[in-house]
């Protein structure tokens, strides 16, 4: 019996790995981030997990191909024309170890400069870009604001920039990160993961990290976090992509569809119809190539995972094409029982993993942290977050299996015309299920005749089945809700 545990491990922890894999049941284990399954692991009868990058850890290629690194949408500051020209610095207030002005590309066809006292577009031959100074010189109507959008290179990659600032780091090589849409990276990472299934035969899942697109996660120029979006699709862009969009929807493609005045589209923005468009687009065209690798995976006979964290945008695990990709699992982040239900309501794969918090970073793991309480607390939330999936199982295999149950019935009509010799009353006492009802009672009186009301009560599930529905219709019985114990739910 198995416990349905993932063990992370390593090489200094090897007896203590098998140790907790026999006590607890762990059923696979897996090599940490930047490390690999020590080989004294490998004849251990569970299955093996390997963690899998295609869009970073490989910085000899993407600094061979500078134009398919990947890109995100900036906008700059906001600042008022005192005169009729003005100059406006592009990488004002950005990190410039993250991210690189895109100056191979024409800036008059991808870059958007912006009159946003009015709201119109400067016509571009009312501007022009210094490389050498980083700077946008326009001519200005005096006092009104003034905004440029422009592509950037993100030359370190976001999540790595993040792990590099919370460890603090030292001496380690920045990753770059590559765009595996475009022609030549595609080609060479659908190459890679190939050798590399053959090279590791060992590996029985591999964890994807993941496809392809980072949401977004961009510093300034403190290393602080300047701007995220956890379902932001700002740094999913380049035009080799947006020519493929222009093609798909239309129409021409605008910087401001995705930069939305500097709100970057976030979820609490009205979407435009433009970007509904684009992240539909960007849906397609990532599950369809991300379906390209799982096949490659299963094709050797192993199973793909996804991490629902890192480069996920455009996967979308509750839109339309997600089921398409063919992955056999997804696992994520449990922090709480929003981020338990999320990962875990997921449609279209075999099983979904959590990973419980907290990391081993020094925010937690440091003097007066208390990650011990911070993993009871987080763990109690998933737990309670874990009822409502037994509620769901409940009533899709047991009572709506049952011959007698008519789908189309109201949960009302289902338990009114309940007989007492079903085997459902089982279910529902089990459960500990009680119903609240209104029913007609008569008070009595010292003098005279009663006063029939309505009074409300709560019976359990064989005290309501012990009516017929006659003595129900008779006594006026109006069912308000049911409601079951959530321990038992549990138990169940």
């Amino acid at each position: 019996m198995t416990g349905r545990l993932t063990l992370p491990t390593d090489a200094d922890i090897i007896d203590e790995t098998i140790r907790l894999k026999n006590l607890l049941g762990a059923d696979a284990l897996r090599d940490c981030d930047g490390t690999e399954m020590p080989e004294a692991l490998l004849s251990e009868p569970v299955k093996k997990y390997a963690t899998y990058y295609t869009t970073r850890k490989d910085n000899e290629w993407a600094m061979k191909h500078p134009e398919e690194i990947q890109q995100e949408y900036l906008i700059s500051n906001r600042i008022t024309a005192r005169g009729e020209t003005l100059r406006i610095r592009l990488m004002e207030g950005f990190h410039t170890e993250q991210l690189k002005v895109n100056t191979l590309d024409d800036p008059k066809r991808w870059w958007e400069v912006i009159d946003r006292t009015t709201g119109e577009v400067v016509p571009t031959d009312a501007w022009e870009f210094d490389e050498a100074s980083g700077e946008v010189e326009i001519r200005t109507i005096p006092y009104h604001e003034y905004t440029v959008s422009f592509l950037a290179f993100l030359i370190w990659d976001p999540v790595h920039m993040y792990n590099f600032i919370t460890n603090d780091w030292k001496d380690t090589p920045h990753q770059l990160t590559y765009d595996v849409r475009q022609p030549k990276t595609k080609q060479y990472v659908k190459d890679k993961l190939r050798k590399w299934c053959e090279d590791n035969p060992h590996i029985d899942v591999v964890r994807f990290t993941t496809f392809f697109h980072q949401f977004t996660l961009t510093f300034d120029d403190k290393k602080r976090e300047k701007y995220v979006e956890w379902f932001g699709y700002s740094a999913s862009v380049s035009p080799y992509i947006l020519e493929q969009f222009e093609k798909w929807a239309g129409y021409k493609f605008r910087p401001e569809y995705i930069v939305d005045q500097g709100y970057h589209n976030c979820m609490f923005r009205v979407p435009s119809r433009q970007f509904l468009d684009f992240i539909e687009f960007q849906q397609i065209e990532v599950c369809a190539l991300a379906k390209e690798l799982v096949d490659i995976v299963h094709s050797y006979g192993k199973e793909a995972m996804m991490f629902l964290g890192d480069h996920w945008i455009g996967t979308e695990p509750y839109g339309k094409y997600f089921a398409g990709i063919g992955l056999d699992a997804v696992v994520g982040s449990v922090g709480s029982g929003v981020t338990l239900r999320m990962i875990s309501d997921i449609k279209g794969v075999d099983y979904t993993e959590g990973r419980l918090l907290p990391y081993f970073f020094p925010d937690v793991f440091c003097e007066g942290g208390d990650p011990i309480g911070e993993a009871r607390d987080n763990w109690r939330k998933a737990r309670r977050a874990l009822l409502r999936s037994p509620l769901d199982r409940i009533v899709e295999r047991y009572i709506l299996a049952e011959k007698e149950v008519d789908p189309e019935d109201t949960l009302e009509t289902h338990l009114y015309y309940l007989k007492p010799d079903s085997f459902l009353v089982k279910i529902y006492d089990r459960i500990k299920a009680r119903v609240k009802i209104n029913i007609i009672e008569e008070k009595k009186r010292i003098f005279g005749r009663g006063k029939k009301r309505y009074v409300t009560k709560e019976l359990n599930i064989r005290e309501l089945t012990a009516m017929t529905p006659e003595e129900k219709e008779a006594k006026g019985v109006v069912i308000q809700e049911i409601s079951m114990s959530k321990l038992a739910l549990a138990g169940f």
